[in-house]
């Protein structure tokens, strides 16, 4: 919080939202038809719920 009370942003937390949204979009692509549900920056990064219909993503599905 600032000292006018306003909720402030950091350059770590904007570039995890950003970086959710860029996922999200790979995701879509990869398989489409896939929603994204909800995808929070994080203390320690950022996650993305997908509903993709008939398969269940794990870490195999998205290598480094």
């Amino acid at each position: 919080m600032s000292d006018d009370g306003q909720q402030r942003t950091s350059p770590l937390d904007t570039m995890r939202h950003s970086s959710a949204h860029v996922m999200a979009k790979a995701v879509q692509r990869l398989y489409p038809g896939s929603k994204p549900a909800i995808g929070p920056p994080i203390e320690d990064g950022f996650y993305y719920d997908f509903d993709v219909a008939g398969h269940q993503l794990s870490a195999d599905d998205l290598p480094a």
